[in-house]
């Protein structure tokens, strides 16, 4: 498993070697930590902000499994779509 900071410039690196994001283009780079809740707040919050930067898609997975729904209720008392709410960047 790779440290946050690695997986953050290496996901800028391969945006920066492979995204085309003209018209049409079937080279497109989207950013996806697995889950709001398998990977920390600060990297989701920076992979969100890296994704903004660089124009490309944000794509996580949410509510997948029972295992994930009670997981979300034991660790934080919220379903994973308020899991998901409450842990997200606020824009400004």
């Amino acid at each position: 498993v790779q440290d946050e900071e690695r997986i953050l410039s290496e996901s800028e690196a391969v945006i920066r070697r492979f995204h085309d994001p003209s018209t049409g283009s079937m080279r497109r780079v989207a950013l996806a930590p697995c889950s709001p809740f398998s990977v920390s707040k600060q990297l989701m919050i920076e992979t969100a902000r890296l994704a903004r930067r660089h124009g490309v898609r944000l794509h996580t997975h949410l509510a997948e499994t029972a295992d994930e729904e009670e997981y979300c209720l034991s660790t934080y008392g919220l379903l994973p779509l308020e899991v998901k709410r409450f842990r997200r960047p606020r824009t400004r």
